[in-house]
């Protein structure tokens, strides 16, 4: 009776098909993303049945990625998710995060154990940036960022020239050209994928000779979907969106014609930055007016008081002799560089509201195209007075982060 019981029990536990799979892998990613521990358990559960389970459940277990809030906390997450290599530190989530938010608190001065965190910050947005949208950070983690000399290409170190730092790695690497770079890069996957096929068992590269790598990838997907997988080379930091805090001074970077030549900015569209200090609003202005090169097209300046928001609309965008598109930078550098202007901002940052938003809103947008720096009815300017302050607390950042990845709202965007 056992016997038929066990051999019935076997019976029904018919294998789901691949598409059931990814269904219930594409359920659990969204509470798993908001911290619920039962659908990130059932993710790791899920990542350890073959490759290509591990593939898509890694990718929604680490698609939305909230840090920790405290620095022993990260330390102990880092630790988890590290994988040590014989060269190199890479991480688990590297290759599957598209959206990252951190929020910690420096107590590195305070408590010895903490002191450190810097440099694994910095390697794991090293390593994730390859597939980074989306990027929040707070107070300690944007300092970190903005100070950082190899954010710049050939950066200064005290007026000292300095090599190509990659991100998080303490030794120096000079600056290769286009063609050692691909001949680098195609070095490192071909040794990537000796390495796959020497982790192989006995009869599947039996199957690799007698089938040929075509039949195989069809008749055995499980087991080598991921080594058609193309592996991005990663290039540092790129988010196309990215909240940060800038506080003053940043030290070498605060330097104009280094700020916008900085990693951070390569491919960013929307930027939203928060200045805790009013009074250094008007600075970080100029500072963000320099990111010519960047494809920026929405901006967000808050502070206590007010917040000031640049769009320039896609849809009615001309591009321009020089062959480039209406840049939100070159907006702000119209509204900087005079002086009435840049006294009216300075005003609304300090406290000291114009009566007629509305007004001012038109006065700026009209200043902005006085030199051609947008075409008409493609710009939008809106400015919000009082309570401000709001989008430098943790809750709220984390609020618009979580509204704006997952598409439910603008969040802080909302310029209706």
């Amino acid at each position: 009776m056992q016997i038929e019981q066990a051999s019935g029990g076997r019976q029904a536990q018919l294998p789901l098909p691949i598409e059931v799979i990814e269904q219930i892998i594409q359920h659990l990613s969204i509470p798993s993303s908001f911290g619920d521990p039962a659908s990130q358990k059932a993710l790791v559960s899920l990542s350890a049945v073959n490759r290509i389970f591990r593939f898509l459940a890694l990718s929604a277990l680490y698609q939305v990625v909230v840090l920790p809030r405290h620095v022993r906390d990260f330390r102990k997450w880092i630790e988890r998710v590290k994988l040590d290599d014989q060269h190199q530190t890479r991480f688990r989530c590297a290759g599957h995060t598209r959206a990252l938010f951190s929020g910690l608190d420096d107590v590195s001065r305070i408590t010895y154990q903490s002191a450190g965190w810097e440099s694994q910050l910095l390697r794991l947005l090293h390593h994730c940036g390859s597939t980074l949208t989306h990027l929040s950070l707070w107070n300690a983690e944007s300092r970190v960022v903005l100070r950082d000399p190899s954010q710049v290409r050939g950066g200064r170190r005290f007026g000292v020239e300095q090599p190509l730092w990659s991100w998080g790695e303490n030794e120096a690497r000079d600056v290769l050209d286009d063609e050692e770079r691909q001949r680098a890069e195609a070095a490192e996957a071909e040794a990537a994928s000796e390495r796959e096929k020497a982790d192989m068992p006995r009869w599947l590269r039996a199957e690799f000779e007698r089938k040929g790598p075509s039949e195989v990838w069809k008749s055995h997907a499980a087991h080598v979907m991921p080594d058609r997988i193309k592996r991005a080379t990663s290039k540092g930091c790129r988010p196309t969106h990215l909240s940060i805090v800038i506080a003053l001074p940043i030290f070498e970077n605060e330097d104009r014609e280094i700020f916008g030549r900085m990693v951070i900015w390569t491919r960013v569209e929307e930027l939203d930055v928060h200045v805790p200090t009013p009074s250094q609003v008007v600075p970080v202005l100029r500072l963000l007016s320099t990111l010519h090169r960047s494809p920026l097209r929405r901006l967000r300046v808050s502070s206590v008081h007010a917040s000031l928001s640049i769009c320039v609309l896609d849809d009615r965008c001309q591009v321009h002799d020089q062959g480039h598109r209406p840049n939100v930078a070159r907006v702000l550098s119209q509204l900087v560089e005079k002086e009435p202007t840049r006294e009216a901002i300075k005003y609304e940052f300090s406290g000291r509201f114009a009566d007629d938003v509305q007004k001012l809103q038109s006065s700026l947008v009209r200043h902005a195209l006085d030199q051609d720096a947008v075409t008409n009815g493609s710009l939008k300017i809106k400015v919000r007075q009082g309570n401000q302050g709001v989008w430098g607390k943790l809750k709220d950042r984390l609020w618009d982060f979580q509204e704006r990845v997952h598409s439910l709202s603008d969040g802080a965007w909302d310029l209706t």
